[in-house]
Protein backbone atom coordinates (compact mmCIF):
# COMPACT_ATOMS: atom_id res chain seq x y z
CA UNK A 1 0.00 0.00 0.00
CA UNK A 2 1.74 3.14 -0.65
CA UNK A 3 1.54 6.24 1.68
CA UNK A 4 1.14 10.23 0.63
CA UNK A 5 2.14 12.85 3.05
CA UNK A 6 0.79 16.29 2.10
CA UNK A 7 1.48 19.22 4.58
CA UNK A 8 -1.74 21.08 6.25
CA UNK A 9 -1.31 24.21 7.44
CA UNK A 10 -3.51 23.86 11.03
CA UNK A 11 -4.95 27.54 12.23
CA UNK A 12 -5.10 27.84 15.94
CA UNK A 13 -7.30 30.12 17.66
CA UNK A 14 -4.58 31.87 19.75
CA UNK A 15 -3.66 33.88 16.97
CA UNK A 16 -0.11 31.90 16.66
CA UNK A 17 1.62 31.24 13.47
CA UNK A 18 -0.14 28.56 12.04
CA UNK A 19 1.47 24.72 12.52
CA UNK A 20 2.48 22.74 10.11
CA UNK A 21 0.30 19.15 9.99
CA UNK A 22 1.37 16.33 7.78
CA UNK A 23 -2.26 14.34 6.89
CA UNK A 24 -1.49 10.93 5.43
CA UNK A 25 -3.51 9.35 2.39
CA UNK A 26 -3.34 5.67 1.34
CA UNK A 27 -3.89 4.55 -1.95
CA UNK A 28 -4.94 1.15 -2.99
CA UNK A 29 -2.44 -0.60 -5.07
CA UNK A 30 -3.73 -1.62 -9.01
CA UNK A 31 -4.20 -4.76 -8.18
CA UNK A 32 -6.74 -4.44 -5.19
CA UNK A 33 -8.48 -2.04 -7.44
CA UNK A 34 -8.88 -4.27 -9.75
CA UNK A 35 -10.26 -7.14 -7.44
CA UNK A 36 -13.18 -4.64 -6.27
CA UNK A 37 -14.11 -4.22 -9.48
CA UNK A 38 -14.07 -8.00 -10.30
CA UNK A 39 -16.12 -7.73 -6.94
CA UNK A 40 -18.41 -5.16 -8.03
CA UNK A 41 -18.83 -6.77 -11.24
CA UNK A 42 -19.98 -10.08 -9.99
CA UNK A 43 -22.15 -8.08 -7.59
CA UNK A 44 -24.08 -6.07 -9.87
CA UNK A 45 -24.02 -9.43 -11.87
CA UNK A 46 -25.85 -11.79 -9.15
CA UNK A 47 -28.11 -9.24 -8.69
CA UNK A 48 -29.99 -9.95 -11.70
CA UNK A 49 -30.27 -13.32 -10.54
CA UNK A 50 -31.92 -12.61 -7.10
CA UNK A 51 -35.52 -12.79 -7.52
CA UNK A 52 -34.85 -15.90 -9.69
CA UNK A 53 -32.48 -17.48 -6.43
CA UNK A 54 -35.52 -16.39 -4.36
CA UNK A 55 -38.14 -18.26 -6.27
CA UNK A 56 -35.66 -21.27 -6.90
CA UNK A 57 -35.29 -21.71 -3.17
CA UNK A 58 -39.38 -21.13 -2.56
CA UNK A 59 -39.64 -24.07 -5.40
CA UNK A 60 -37.20 -26.04 -3.11
CA UNK A 61 -38.96 -25.79 -0.35
CA UNK A 62 -42.46 -26.15 -1.62
CA UNK A 63 -40.55 -29.60 -3.00
CA UNK A 64 -39.59 -30.94 0.30
CA UNK A 65 -42.42 -30.16 2.36
CA UNK A 66 -45.26 -32.87 2.86
CA UNK A 67 -47.97 -33.06 0.12
CA UNK A 68 -50.86 -31.27 1.18
CA UNK A 69 -54.23 -32.18 -0.20
CA UNK A 70 -55.79 -29.99 -2.72
CA UNK A 71 -59.62 -29.38 -2.72
CA UNK A 72 -61.42 -31.74 -5.35
CA UNK A 73 -62.55 -29.02 -7.31
CA UNK A 74 -58.69 -28.01 -7.97
CA UNK A 75 -57.94 -31.90 -8.52
CA UNK A 76 -60.65 -31.81 -11.55
CA UNK A 77 -59.10 -29.46 -13.27
CA UNK A 78 -56.81 -30.97 -15.71
CA UNK A 79 -54.38 -32.32 -12.75
CA UNK A 80 -53.61 -29.14 -11.18
CA UNK A 81 -50.42 -30.64 -9.63
CA UNK A 82 -49.17 -30.72 -13.18
CA UNK A 83 -50.22 -27.30 -13.46
CA UNK A 84 -48.66 -25.98 -10.46
CA UNK A 85 -45.68 -27.37 -11.62
CA UNK A 86 -45.89 -25.74 -15.07
CA UNK A 87 -46.54 -22.36 -13.16
CA UNK A 88 -43.56 -22.77 -10.82
CA UNK A 89 -40.99 -23.79 -13.70
CA UNK A 90 -42.85 -20.95 -15.97
CA UNK A 91 -41.76 -18.08 -13.36
CA UNK A 92 -38.41 -19.38 -12.77
CA UNK A 93 -37.67 -19.50 -16.30
CA UNK A 94 -38.94 -16.07 -16.79
CA UNK A 95 -36.98 -14.75 -13.70
CA UNK A 96 -33.72 -16.45 -15.28
CA UNK A 97 -34.85 -14.99 -18.42
CA UNK A 98 -35.02 -11.13 -16.68
CA UNK A 99 -31.46 -12.18 -15.15
CA UNK A 100 -29.39 -13.09 -18.42
CA UNK A 101 -31.15 -10.08 -20.40
CA UNK A 102 -30.01 -7.51 -17.47
CA UNK A 103 -26.15 -9.06 -17.81
CA UNK A 104 -26.64 -8.40 -21.56
CA UNK A 105 -27.22 -12.08 -22.96
CA UNK A 106 -28.47 -12.03 -26.28
CA UNK A 107 -32.36 -13.39 -26.53
CA UNK A 108 -31.35 -16.51 -27.89
CA UNK A 109 -28.33 -17.34 -25.85
CA UNK A 110 -30.95 -16.19 -22.40
CA UNK A 111 -33.69 -18.20 -23.82
CA UNK A 112 -31.68 -21.30 -24.05
CA UNK A 113 -29.69 -21.23 -20.77
CA UNK A 114 -33.07 -19.97 -18.57
CA UNK A 115 -34.30 -23.40 -20.37
CA UNK A 116 -31.72 -25.47 -19.64
CA UNK A 117 -31.44 -24.41 -16.44
CA UNK A 118 -34.92 -24.70 -14.83
CA UNK A 119 -35.23 -28.08 -16.84
CA UNK A 120 -32.28 -29.57 -15.01
CA UNK A 121 -33.66 -27.91 -11.45
CA UNK A 122 -36.76 -29.45 -11.98
CA UNK A 123 -35.06 -33.05 -12.66
CA UNK A 124 -32.78 -32.57 -9.76
CA UNK A 125 -35.91 -31.65 -7.48
CA UNK A 126 -37.62 -34.80 -8.58
CA UNK A 127 -34.35 -36.42 -7.58
CA UNK A 128 -34.27 -34.98 -4.30
CA UNK A 129 -37.28 -36.35 -3.54
CA UNK A 130 -36.97 -39.53 -4.69
CA UNK A 131 -33.50 -39.92 -3.33
CA UNK A 132 -34.30 -38.00 0.37
CA UNK A 133 -38.06 -37.74 1.63
CA UNK A 134 -40.14 -40.62 1.96
CA UNK A 135 -43.44 -38.96 1.71
CA UNK A 136 -42.25 -37.48 -1.71
CA UNK A 137 -42.40 -39.51 -4.94
CA UNK A 138 -40.45 -38.97 -8.16
CA UNK A 139 -42.73 -38.36 -11.31
CA UNK A 140 -41.54 -37.95 -14.93
CA UNK A 141 -45.19 -36.07 -15.47
CA UNK A 142 -43.58 -33.48 -13.52
CA UNK A 143 -40.77 -32.76 -14.99
CA UNK A 144 -42.58 -33.17 -18.49
CA UNK A 145 -45.06 -30.07 -17.13
CA UNK A 146 -41.50 -28.41 -15.73
CA UNK A 147 -40.27 -28.11 -19.33
CA UNK A 148 -43.54 -27.43 -20.57
CA UNK A 149 -43.68 -24.30 -18.26
CA UNK A 150 -40.23 -23.27 -19.04
CA UNK A 151 -40.73 -23.30 -23.12
CA UNK A 152 -43.89 -22.05 -22.41
CA UNK A 153 -42.52 -19.16 -20.61
CA UNK A 154 -39.58 -18.29 -23.25
CA UNK A 155 -42.27 -18.47 -26.07
CA UNK A 156 -44.51 -15.63 -24.32
CA UNK A 157 -41.42 -13.55 -23.22
CA UNK A 158 -40.85 -13.42 -26.54
CA UNK A 159 -43.17 -11.02 -27.69
CA UNK A 160 -42.40 -8.83 -24.57
CA UNK A 161 -38.52 -8.90 -24.76
CA UNK A 162 -38.61 -9.10 -28.56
Amino acid sequence: MQTHTKPLLANTDTGDAPKQVTQKKTFASPTKIKRACILHKRSVYLKAFLPAILWAFAILVLSVAAGTQMPSLMRQLLSADKLMHAFAYFVLTALLLYGFRRNAYPYSKAAILAILIASAYGAGMEILQYSFFPHRYFETWDIAANIIGSFISVFVSYFFIK
